[in-house]
């Protein structure tokens, strides 16, 4: 008798468990013709203005928000909302771990990015001082070098078209250079047998 007193107390009529915030779920008999279809209320911890709720700046866990829906049948049990929670928090810490990876590669790439364009930078900076040095000769070097020029620039010409025939004469699959010369068409007989 004292243990059913204390249940009435403890447990008010249609009380079926809380959640980790301290909210209360009741669940209350069907009142249409459906015996299945009982009602499900929460009584949310405090006071409570129903901006808050519509706002959702009192969100209920997705195991209570099933249950009230009708969703699920049976209401989670503490030890299942404690789970749930631990699974977030790995979640969370796995999601920082991954997005502070992903941040430092994408830092790495820029630095690398940064040292190839200044590599670059310095490369043609020394290259055009070269230049810049070697274009400055005196006159009589000057006429003998381009005449030395002429040449080698010819020679290197004959070379050059020499390799490239060779080439050709070889490699079935790589296509002749076209001629600048136009050509006339002449059609061939087809060889048969």
């Amino acid at each position: 008798m004292f243990k059913r007193i204390w249940n009435l107390i403890s447990r008010p009529a249609g009380y079926v468990g809380k959640d980790l915030q301290g909210n209360y779920f009741y669940e209350y008999p069907s009142t249409t013709s459906d015996p299945r279809r009982t009602r499900r209320v929460v009584k949310y911890r405090g006071k409570t203005d129903m901006h808050e709720v519509i706002n959702r700046s009192r969100e209920l866990s997705v195991q209570w928000k099933a249950w009230l829906t009708h969703t699920r049948i049976h209401p989670p049990t503490l030890e299942e909302l404690q789970m749930d929670m631990a699974r977030r928090e790995r979640l969370a810490h796995n999601v920082a771990v991954i997005e502070a990876r992903v941040q430092a590669e994408r830092e790495e790439r820029l630095r690398l990015i940064a040292s190839q364009h200044e590599q670059i930078y310095t490369e043609q900076t020394a290259l055009s001082e070269q230049i810049s040095e070697s274009q400055v000769p005196d006159k009589n070097q000057k006429t003998s070098s381009l005449t030395e020029k002429n040449d080698a620039g010819r020679h290197s010409i004959v070379q050059t078209k020499k390799n490239q025939e060779k080439q050709y004469d070889h490699d079935p699959w790589v296509p002749r250079p076209a001629s600048d010369e136009p050509q006339a068409w002449s059609p061939r007989a087809a060889s048969r047998g």
